[in-house]
């Protein structure tokens, strides 16, 4: 394991070689035709965990809507949240909208400049201080995510796993050594490329890579095995139930308590089954335990599959038959009724959207003595609309016949 830094000259060559490479070819990213702080950090916020992609269809649109910190701090959590919508990992949305108000309220709607200010903001660490005070600010500190450790894995021999000491302090050591006095931004700006680009973890494309005969890795034959990273573990099944219980003035949602997945975000009364439950009866506990009602549920009408942290997730949907009592904010931040044609106007995780997406196509016409047949069409191999005479595949729950229940409106005791 090489843990000297590089001379002068080879850094300098270095960084000629890497710095001529992006200016030629380097993507036309909307965030990187701005010097505004405020824009830099929503895009750094935005990429963390997101494909560059998916970014570049979100950007534009929050911008539009909140084109200012001023305006990022004065719109609701909601709001942001809402706008938020497909990026995933909410909590950066969360922390965004936060940042923006200390910042208005405390800095006068200026960010800081200061690495050890800007660390004790919400959602700040130290690659999202590093990119924004070099490209922002022109500093020359070091901004070292996921692409750059694999470049200079690879570029110096780094043979250890750099999320663990002494490697992580060594790959930020190098790559502070490595910033040139001018353009730090720039520079942070074009290892990160190389990284998301060519050195990409899988089949790097090393005969277009302007530091191949530099590289270590390449050299050595080593390109597949660095960065030595340990192995994720594989998805650990489970099975979530949610109730859905439709009333006079809509559908019953709750918001997901702070802390945990999802905060702030709305949903269907939901829990994770316990040990040897039942489905049905999970369904139950969910309406007790989030909104303290006592009801009875139908058959599922509903299940999807998707996948969160290490989690294989199962989603079966029962519909409440009938309840006792008014709902009470028990184990969820909130809760309110919501018609049918506004709940996507709420902000949902990606499986809630897919659920209440698909939970309004059913087919309500045939409301009437305490049950309804569903109907529609399947929205693909991982949502199924259960309903009669519907094939099912080996994943999903519930009688043959899948009728989907829901009691008429007069018979519910709390109206």
């Amino acid at each position: 394991m090489r843990m000297n830094l590089p001379g002068e000259k080879e850094r300098e060559a270095l960084q000629q070689c890497l710095l001529e490479w992006f200016s030629a070819q380097k993507r036309d990213l909307p965030w990187r035709r701005t010097q505004d702080p405020y824009a830099i950090l929503v895009a750094e916020m935005m990429l963390q965990q997101t494909r560059t992609e998916v970014v570049l269809d979100h950007y534009p649109r929050f911008l539009g809507r909140f084109p200012t910190w001023e305006a990022l701090a004065e719109a609701s959590l909601e709001e942001v949240l809402r706008a938020w919508e497909g990026l995933g990992y909410y909590r950066r949305a969360q922390h965004l909208h936060a940042l923006a108000r200390r910042v208005v309220e405390e800095y006068g709607g200026r960010l800081p400049a200061e690495r050890s200010t800007l660390h004790s903001l919400p959602g700040i660490g130290e690659y999202t201080a590093g990119a924004v005070l070099s490209i922002a600010f022109g500093q020359r500190i070091p901004a070292v995510d996921g692409n750059a450790e694999r470049v200079l894995c690879r570029l110096f021999g780094v043979e250890g796993n750099p999320a663990r000491q002494p490697w992580r302090g060594f790959l930020r050591r190098l790559a502070a050594h490595l910033l040139p006095a001018e353009a730090p931004g720039l520079f942070n700006q074009a290892l990160m490329e190389l990284g998301a680009r060519i050195c990409i973890p899988r089949r790097p494309a090393c005969f277009a890579c302007p530091l191949a005969e530099r590289c270590v890795a390449h050299r050595e034959g080593k390109e597949g095995q660095l960065p030595r990273r340990e192995g994720r573990p594989n998805l650990e099944e489970r099975t979530d139930v949610a109730a859905w219980l439709v009333g006079e003035q809509g559908w019953l949602l709750v918001q997901r308590p702070a802390g945990e997945p999802w905060a702030s975000l709305w949903e269907l009364p939901r829990r994770t089954l316990e040990e040897g439950e039942e489905p049905r009866q999970g369904a139950r506990r969910a309406l007790q335990e989030v909104v303290g009602l006592e009801g009875e549920v139908g058959d599922p009408c509903l299940s999807l599959r998707h996948s969160i942290t290490r989690w294989r997730v199962t989603l079966h949907v029962y519909p409440v038959l009938c309840w006792q009592g008014e709902p009470q904010a028990l184990g969820c931040a909130a809760w309110r009724w919501v018609a049918p044609e506004e709940v996507g106007r709420l902000p949902l995780s990606r499986p809630q959207r897919r659920a209440v997406e698909a939970l309004r196509r059913l087919d309500l016409s045939q409301v009437g003595g305490g049950l309804m047949n569903s109907s529609g069409t399947n929205t693909g191999q991982e949502v199924v609309i259960h309903g009669p005479g519907r094939s099912r595949s080996k994943d999903e729950e519930g009688p043959a016949n899948g009728h989907c229940g829901i009691l008429p409106l007069h018979c519910s005791p709390s109206r």
